[in-house]
């Protein structure tokens, strides 16, 4: 089953991916609507997917609480993110590039720092899953929605709670 899809427009034309119980992540091209490759993103569920801002990275998160960064091109593992956490319900990359933050099941959002690899923050605002996140435009701000009704507005830089 398909859990979730993102697109992106891209020089070489607009591709999108999906993220299955399969543990895969599947590129399609959508001008020929023909699947480009397929990268195995095992051993456990993938379950959501993001395009990095410049377009060379996948994001993935999965039940294992890892966000899994792949090239595009290599369709290999290139980075993973470790939140200690549970199940990532939901991923987002800043617009500058300088952030990815995710979402899970326990309401907990983590966002890190990509160009170290560090944990920065982690956000326990929520008290159940956190279904949808994303950045500003200008990457200073960072909004969570949750199954607890919530939706919540951080200052990214110190993760002041900045509105609800």
């Amino acid at each position: 089953a398909v859990v979730s899809t993102q697109s992106t427009g891209n020089a070489a034309g607009t591709v999108a991916a999906s993220s299955s119980l399969d543990s895969t992540i599947k590129l399609w091209d959508l001008d020929s609507s023909k699947q480009i490759k397929s990268i195995d993103a095992g051993p456990v569920d993938c379950w959501t997917v993001a395009f990095s801002p410049d377009g060379q990275y996948i994001g993935s998160g999965s039940h294992s609480g890892k966000i899994n960064l792949f090239g595009i091109e290599s369709g290999k593992l290139e980075q993973s993110l470790d939140t200690r956490g549970k199940f990532i319900m939901s991923i987002a990359y800043s617009p500058d590039g300088h952030y990815i933050a995710c979402g899970g099941i326990d309401g907990i959002v983590c966002i890190f720092d990509l160009a170290t690899g560090k944990l920065l923050h982690t956000l326990e605002g929520h008290a159940m899953p956190i279904r949808s996140l994303t950045f500003s435009p200008d990457s200073q701000l960072l909004t969570t929605c949750s199954d607890d009704t919530s939706i919540k507005i951080y200052a990214v830089q110190h993760a002041n709670l900045i509105g609800h």
